[in-house]
Parts: structure tokens; C-alpha cells; sequence
């Protein structure tokens, strides 16, 4: 694996950051450290937002984490959690400068971390998106729905642990002999091994839809990636942007707003009885608006818990009440035995206890809907890519929602989360196969294309910084004159020697013309450098254009010559005797 990675990385790198260069090795760690050099500048951070702007050496992004830089190191603050996480750059020394008092004692990180790991699937999606999945140590594959994932599990470049078969080894020894450096949990614990590599990544407790993410940002901050998360979420929130104004435009037009649910029914067990719940987060309802829809009255169900936000049905009388309203239902609930491929419009009915004879808007218009699109393959467990991926995915989330509610605003979108369970879609089983990645999820035996330039911002002297695209490779250089053995060289050269001389002669004779010495110095960028002639009335007219005039008497310079058609003719300027008085030159 690590032949692999290495791959992807020259042996030494050379980077210009606000005027100051130095050179990283191929682990991205400084090469000759010089303590006058700021490490983390404007071009290696995280802006906040979407546009261009200041980047400060303290921001805080989304609503939950927070970002404050130093010279060789940054501090990582997970605002939910309360947790704190210092990423010192490596070839940096040890000793952490001016270190503030909410820091003190906190994890240290050598960044960047070469490999992770994590025993959920949120983080999947966006470290693959910052095309880190190649560094994937080891991960727990039972609800992963990752083709590239999988494939690179399948390949043996990345470990599996998995709950259902692994014996002898707990996930926390696993996590130890892969080596990982960076283990990614969530609040509750999954995937903890309860050791210094342990992080809290919370990016589903934002409650806005871009401010999950935006949590892209978080992660990027352990591989020093910053600002390839910037390029990243700013093209996820141009697409998710995009999408709220092709709705806009779609209901100025006409189109209606349906009321829609998203509804969840939980059996009972031998501890619980049967619930039916709506959810009601602020990230669902900022969905609905934003796709044009139009959010349910859940008056007769009301809200026990405002801390899960969902709505408690008291029995399944209340909840078809609602149901009764609603244009468009979202079904949330989780198949029995976990049956994706086996719920059906009955199945709903039969959860939900629906009337017969009861006409319900949802399924007299065919818009009954799941989040299971997307599966794991089916081996015993299946998790499903909509809790996986739609949230660092936020504008295909939306334009899932948008293509169902507003059909007219997005015609042609094919749903990659969303399946219409009232029309018998079947869910879509994904495998090593379907990975689509050609540059990062490479098994052995394979060849990766050249890996995509690194993106970095554009900061200015006065701190301000455009988040930029990867910067183009240099343009090729141009070819040779062909040579065919028969004087074709011989011939292109002595063309060129005329042309020069051509332009030469036509340069000398305006100049005759117009009474102006030929002396002059080392042409600037925009045009000719000329002494004034005693008594030059041509002076201001070359001002005017452009053409810097030297004051009389100005000696020429050893510098090469550049005519008004920008031909170079020499190493020195060509030398004309002044005949004062005001004459020709």
C-alpha cells in the first residue's frame, strides 16, 4: 500500500507561499525547517464559506468546529463534542509555541497523517472526495456502500474488520495493527478503540444541509487539504445553488408546492412498543423549501423530544391523520430483517395500518418514496449510500428532492438516493465494479493515471484569498523547426534572420520620419524606452501612447533592443550620433 501511495507523491515538492518558499518531502513534511517561515499561511487554509475572502488564522465553520492557525501548527476544536486537537506540520519542532490555555493537554497530531480508518460510514464519503481513500488503514465494511471502497478492501489495499465474523481480535487491536494514525468516530462512540487516535467527527449534527458539508473542511485539516476542501465545498454549494434557483424559476412559472413527510415506523419489540415518528430536523425542512416543497402539519402528533427532532405519533390513528395530507411521503423506516428489496407499497400499508377505501394524495398520485436507492451488496447486512454519502453530498440530496417535488425544474435528473416505492423501483446493489474513481482507488497490478494537480489558494499581500482550481500543468514546450536532411532547417533560419532584418530597417526608417534618437534603454513592458531629441515635439505624442520618454542625454544600457513589433535585435542598443539642434538623428 505504501508503494502505492508513494506513487501519488514526488520525493520532494517545492511550494511558494506568501513569498516565502520551502520545500516539503514526499510524507508532506518540511524538508529544512527555518523558523522565520509561516507554515500556515492564507494559501494553506481553510476559508470559510463558499466565496473568496480573508483567511483568518481563526474561523469557525459550519456551526460545530473551529479552525485557529499558528506558525507550525493548528488547533482542531469540535464545538458538539467540546473536544480539542492539536495537528503540528512534521519536520516542525516539537515544542509548540504560544500555545493558549484551552489547548493545553489536548491529542497532538503530526500532520499530515499518512492513513485512517473509521467504524461508520459517514466519514467515507469525504475523505474519498478529498481522494484519500487509497489511505484507508482499515475499516468496518458491514454498512459501507463505497464501490471504491469495497473494491479496495476486495484488493487488500485497505483492511476489513468485520463484526459479524472477525474472532480473536477486537476492532481497537484491529485499529492498532493497521497502523492507522486517524480514527474517525461520531458522539456516540461507533468505531471508538478508546486511544489517542480517536476523532470526533460530527458532521451530521449540523442542522443546515451545507454546513454538513462543509465538515469536508474538519477532515481535510488532518492531511493538510484545506484548500482542496475549499475547492470542494465551493463547487458543492454552486451545484446545490443551482438547483434552489431552477426551482425558484420552476414555481414563478406555476408550478404547485406539494405538502410532503418524511415518516419513520419502528416495531415493537419486548422493550418498546410501536412508534410512529416524523422527522422534523432543520436540515429536512431547509431541504423541502429549498426543492419547493411544502413541510406537513404534524399538529396532531406532537414533539416529546426536541432534542431528536421528530414528531411522536401517539398511535397509528395520529400518524394516518397526517398521512391523509400529504402530496408526498418519504418512508424512512428500516425494513423488516432488513429487506430492502422486499419493501413494498404493501409493506407500507401494512406498517403505517392504512384504511382501505381511504383515498391517500401520496398514492393515488404514485409518490411514495424510500432512501434506498443505493445498496450494499446483500451479504447479510446492507447498508445504504443515502446515510453514507448524501450527507457531504448535499446538493444530490437536494436535487433528488427537487426532481420529486418540482418535476418540471429538473426534467432530466436521475435520482441517486431517492426510490419511487409506489412505482416498483428496485434498489440498486453496488460492488467493487461500479467504482468509477480512476486516479486514487488503485489495486495491485494496476496503473493510475497521473493524479490531479494539487489545488491552493490565490492570497494577495493584504491576506486576501480566491479559492482556486488545481493550477493547469505548464504548456508544452513549442516544437523544434523540422529538419528533413534537406535544408529545411537551414531555410526557416534564414527566413527568420530576414524578417528580423525587415523589421529592423522599417523600425529605422519611423524613427527617421519622426525625429526621434534611437537611443534607448532596456524597453519596458509596455513599450520603448527612447531619449528625447533636443527641442522633441514627439515626446508627449509617445507619452500618450503608452511610450516612456527618457530625459535627454540618457545613456544606453548593455540590454537587449525591442523594436515597436517586440523583435529583439541585439545585445545593446544600436548607437546614432546626436546632431543636436533639433535635426533627424
Amino acid at each position: 500500500r505504501d508503494t502505492m501511495l508513494d506513487s501519488h507523491w514526488a520525493v520532494t515538492h517545492r511550494r511558494l507561499f506568501a513569498g516565502l518558499a520551502f520545500e516539503t518531502d514526499g510524507h508532506g513534511c518540511i524538508s529544512n525547517y527555518n523558523k522565520s517561515i509561516e507554515y500556515y499561511p492564507g494559501e494553506r487554509r481553510a476559508i470559510f464559506g463558499v466565496v473568496d475572502g480573508f483567511a483568518p488564522a481563526v474561523a469557525t465553520f459550519a456551526t460545530d468546529f473551529e479552525i485557529e492557525y499558528r506558525k507550525t501548527y493548528k488547533i482542531l476544536r469540535n464545538l458538539l463534542s467540546h473536544d480539542v486537537y492539536v495537528l503540528r506540520q512534521c519536520g516542525t519542532p516539537a515544542e509548540l509555541q504560544d500555545l493558549p490555555a484551552y489547548a493545553v493537554g489536548a491529542t497532538v497530531f503530526e500532520v499530515p497523517v499518512s492513513s485512517w480508518s473509521t467504524g461508520g460510514t459517514i466519514a467515507v464519503s469525504y475523505l474519498e472526495e478529498l481522494g484519500l481513500g487509497p489511505q484507508a488503514a482499515i475499516v468496518d465494511p458491514t454498512w459501507v456502500t463505497s464501490p471504491c471502497v469495497q473494491k479496495l478492501v476486495g484488493c487488500g489495499v485497505a483492511a476489513s474488520w468485520d463484526q459479524a465474523t472477525t474472532s480473536g481480535h477486537s476492532w481497537s487491536e484491529q485499529v492498532a495493527r493497521s497502523g492507522s494514525q486517524l480514527n474517525l468516530i461520531d458522539r456516540f462512540g461507533t468505531g471508538s478503540t478508546g486511544t489517542a487516535v480517536d476523532v470526533t467527527f460530527d458532521a451530521s449534527s449540523d442542522q443546515s444541509m451545507l454546513g454538513r458539508a462543509e465538515w469536508v473542511k474538519f477532515a481535510a485539516a488532518f492531511f493538510n487539504k484545506e484548500a482542496e476542501a475549499n475547492l470542494v465545498f465551493k463547487r458543492t454549494a454552486a451545484r446545490f445553488d443551482a438547483v434552489a434557483a431552477a426551482v425558484a424559476a420552476a414555481r414563478a412559472r406555476g408550478a404547485r408546492s406539494p405538502r410532503v413527510g418524511f415518516v419513520t415506523h419502528a416495531p415493537a419489540t419486548e422493550s418498546a412498543t410501536a412508534e410512529w415518528r416524523i422527522s422534523a430536523s432543520a436540515y429536512l425542512i431547509e431541504a423541502i423549501a429549498k426543492a419547493g416543497g411544502t413541510p406537513l402539519d404534524a399538529s396532531s402528533c406532537p414533539d416529546d423530544d426536541p432534542h431528536d427532532f421528530k414528531y411522536l405519533c401517539s398511535d397509528a390513528g395520529a400518524m394516518e391523520a397526517v398521512l391523509r395530507t400529504l402530496d408526498v411521503v418519504v418512508d424512512e423506516s428500516f425494513p423488516d430483517g432488513g429487506d430492502y428489496a422486499g419493501y413494498s407499497v404493501a409493506s407500507f400499508r401494512r406498517r403505517f395500518r392504512l384504511s382501505d377505501g381511504v383515498a391517500y394524495p401520496f398514492l393515488e398520485n404514485r409518490r411514495l418514496y424510500r432512501t434506498d436507492r443505493r445498496l450494499s451488496v446483500a451479504d447479510g447486512t446492507q447498508g445504504t449510500d443515502f446515510y453514507e454519502s448524501a450527507t457531504p453530498h448535499a446538493d444530490a440530496f437536494l436535487a433528488d428532492l427537487a426532481a420529486v417535488l418540482v418535476p418540471s425544474a429538473l426534467p432530466d435528473h436521475a435520482r441517486r438516493y431517492l426510490r419511487n416505492l409506489a412505482t416498483g423501483e428496485r434498489p440498486l446493489e453496488l460492488n467493487a465494479s461500479d467504482c468509477t474513481d480512476p486516479f486514487f482507488s488503485i489495486c495491485p497490478g494496476e496503473t493510475a493515471p497521473p493524479a490531479p494537480p494539487t489545488a491552493a489558494n490565490a492570497c494577495s499581500a493584504d491576506g486576501y484569498c480566491r479559492i482556486g482550481a488545481p493550477s493547469a500543468p505548464p504548456a508544452p514546450s513549442p516544437p523544434s523547426p523540422p529538419s528533413d536532411g534537406n535544408g529545411a532547417r537551414p531555410l526557416a533560419i534564414a527566413l527568420a534572420l530576414l524578417a528580423v532584418g525587415l523589421a529592423a530597417l522599417l523600425a529605422l526608417l519611423w524613427r527617421r520620419r519622426r525625429g526621434i534618437s534611437t537611443r534607448a534603454g532596456k524597453a519596458p513592458s509596455q513599450g520603448l524606452q527612447l531619449a528625447e531629441h533636443s527641442g522633441g515635439a514627439a515626446a508627449p505624442r509617445l507619452a500618450s501612447r503608452g511610450i516612456r520618454v527618457a530625459p535627454r542625454g540618457a545613456l544606453p544600457q548593455r540590454e537587449e533592443y525591442v523594436t515597436p513589433a517586440g523583435l529583439a535585435l541585439g545585445t545593446s542598443a544600436p548607437q546614432v550620433v546626436d546632431g543636436g539642434g533639433g535635426g533627424g538623428g
